[in-house]
């Protein structure tokens, strides 16, 4: 009876030690996992110079901008990454990016949660933007509005204008048949002081336009404007100071 009695107890901490054991490296796993999960890179945009607009990913936690540029020369130049919604509209509670110089990297800490798309924007810079994001994250091209679940791709904007320059321009016409984009940098580090960047949305049949425009005092800047006009227009840029305009629609 007594020998019954110590096997059970032994065969009792067997089971309690396996268990404790299991749970440990449950633990581990779950932990890895997670360590995981947070370094996946879902996003990377790499270009030489210009604009590249990333395809929507959706974060449901933190999540970081790592970011990088490289301007190749002795003089400085900017570089610009702006956050925006799913419909690719300035996120609101976001940290964008502005840079002046000639090189540069960092890590951009996001909180905000939902479906994003990242602008980059450098004028004479090569650059590579990415992102990593904590535990549930996708990226997809399908529709979010409610009813249907069947995946489609989204209708992605063309660029109209991409248009570099220094100094006063008048650019040429550009048709817009719905919501449109102005996404613009300056740089005045040549003009050795502050400067002006100003830009005039002009309409080409004369009328008067009524979009608010671009209109800055600063030794170097950007941002991503929207508009809501459609038509043909036109731009004119008034500033001392090196710039890069693209304008999506």
């Amino acid at each position: 009876m007594k020998l019954f009695t110590k096997r059970t107890l032994k065969s009792r901490k067997f089971q309690v030690f396996a268990g404790i054991a299991l749970a440990i490296i449950l633990v581990v796993v779950f932990a890895l996992v997670r360590y995981n999960q947070w370094n996946k890179q879902i996003v990377y945009l790499n270009r030489n110079s210009g604009t590249a607009t990333s395809k929507p990913f959706t974060v449901k936690g933190p999540w970081e901008i790592v970011w990088s540029y490289d301007c190749d020369t002795n003089k400085p130049g900017t570089f610009a990454v702006v956050v925006n919604n799913s419909n690719n509209q300035a996120a609101a509670d976001t940290a964008d990016v502005y840079e002046t110089g000639t090189q540069g990297y960092g890590v951009t800490d996001e909180s905000q949660t939902g479906t994003f798309r990242l602008v980059a924007v450098s004028q004479s810079c090569g650059y590579a933007v990415g992102v990593k994001a904590h535990f549930i994250v996708k990226t997809y091209a399908h529709n979010q509005g409610g009813g249907s679940s069947t995946s489609t791709t989204p209708t992605q904007p063309k660029v109209l204008l991409d248009l570099s320059g220094n100094g006063d321009q008048q650019t040429q016409p550009f048709s817009t048949t719905g919501n449109w984009t102005l996404i613009y940098i300056y740089d005045c580090s040549a003009f050795g002081s502050q400067g002006n960047f100003q830009v005039g949305i002009n309409n080409t049949d004369g009328s008067t336009n009524t979009d608010t425009s671009p209109n800055e005092l600063g030794t170097s800047g950007g941002n991503t404007d929207y508009y809501y006009d459609p038509g043909q227009h036109y731009l004119s840029i008034n500033s001392e100071c090196a710039w890069h305009i693209t304008v999506k629609g």
